[in-house]
């Protein structure tokens, strides 16, 4: 009513993403789309400027926001709220079962600090969420499974949310939406890697480097690795192992095919931008990314051998406990410093076949199986 001279307005938009993505990147668009987006920068200008509005843009995908809007004058203060640590996760688990432990219904075994530790890369909604899960799973031991649904009478008096009941949620309900996943780690690196010889070792070495270049080095903020090599040379468990050792708090694995079904721009959006970032990239096929003079675009490259001495093959063989040492001497004895040319992934595979023969025949068909697929020599 009074203008300028009013009170202060507060204006607050809630995923803002969803009306202000960046003009001409919608599929399909008639131009209705870029014209919602010129009118809320025009409104946001105005004609006469106003001191006593207040905007307010919520979102957790600014790289789809126009750019336009986040120029002086407009959205120009920009504050990243992050992921909770240690102890803001511990102050979120005070806040969330304080009804719990003031009515004596939270077991003496659960640590707030423990679960503070074990829930790292989780937000504030997600420690709600496993808060809710770790009750519902007290809950449900108390619901009697027969032909029909019952629940004890004195069950209000009886449920405990035990340690037990936190641990479950954790394992099976509720899974960070940021930050590394130990079960996609594991998944490329389950037989643990190897370090069969020099050529491992010194990679290793160099992606600690690399690691500690992206981590402290403010004129390398970014940071690209090319992991080349033959197919099978454990490219991308070494990538997984080193991404791994990097301690990251957020970790993402872009593989072919988390990308089906995605758009060009969407492809291009999974790597953010504006980020202190290591890259890793793996490949079987150099000659290719050198025709599309992409090779060049990684700041460094990393050379993935094959395994080819049979002093590397022992390593390898004594590392996984593949044969017995009567089985080792008749290697020793028949191929000893024979040169060979083959991937680690399938020399396990080559060995996890020899070990279902009887064991006398382990090493022959050991032998067999590397003529033929690693050109043992005869």
């Amino acid at each position: 009513m009074c203008g300028s001279h009013s009170g202060l307005h507060i204006i607050i938009f809630d995923e803002i993403d969803a009306i202000c993505k960046a003009r001409g990147s919608v599929a399909g668009n008639t131009g209705v789309h870029d014209t919602v987006v010129n009118q809320l920068l025009a409104k946001i200008d105005g004609v006469d400027q106003l001191n006593n509005i207040l905007v307010i843009g919520m979102t957790n995908r600014k790289d789809m926001i126009d750019e336009a809007l986040l120029r002086p004058g407009r959205l120009e203060v920009q504050m990243e709220i992050g992921l909770p640590d240690e102890y803001g996760r511990t102050q979120i688990l005070n806040i969330h079962t304080t009804t719990m432990r003031e009515n004596g219904k939270m077991a003496p075994d659960v640590e707030i600090k423990e679960l503070a530790t074990m829930t790292k890369n989780f937000s504030g909604a997600e420690i709600e969420g496993l808060v809710k899960a770790a009750t519902s799973t007290a809950m449900n031991r108390l619901i009697k499974a027969s032909s029909k649904v019952e629940v004890d009478p004195e069950a209000m008096e009886k449920i405990l949310v035990t340690r037990k009941d936190f641990l479950h949620a954790l394992e099976n309900d509720v899974k960070p939406a940021f930050g590394s996943s130990k079960e996609e780690f594991e998944k490329y690196i389950m037989n643990g890697i190897i370090t069969w010889g020099s050529p491992v070792s010194r990679l290793l070495e160099d992606g600690d480097l690399l690691i500690s270049q992206c981590r402290s080095s403010t004129m390398t903020p970014l940071v690209t690795v090319l992991l080349e090599g033959p197919p099978g040379s454990g490219k991308t468990s070494l990538a997984a192992q080193i991404a791994k050792n990097s301690d990251f708090p957020f970790v993402k694995i872009c593989s072919p095919e988390n990308m089906i079904g995605f758009t060009e721009p969407a492809k291009c959006h999974g790597i953010k931008k504006g980020k202190k970032l290591l890259v890793l990239g793996t490949t079987s096929r150099k000659d290719v990314l050198e025709e599309m003079e992409m090779s060049n675009v990684f700041s460094a490259r990393l050379h993935v051998s094959n395994v080819s001495t049979s002093e590397h093959l022992m390593t390898i063989l004594e590392n996984v406990d593949a044969f017995n040492e009567k089985n080792y001497k008749l290697y020793r004895k028949k191929k000893g410093g024979k040169r060979l040319w083959i991937g680690i992934k399938k020399l396990l595979i080559l060995i996890e076949m020899a070990r279902q023969n009887e064991e006398t025949q382990r090493i022959p068909k050991f032998l067999c199986l590397l003529e033929e697929e690693a050109g043992l020599e005869m």
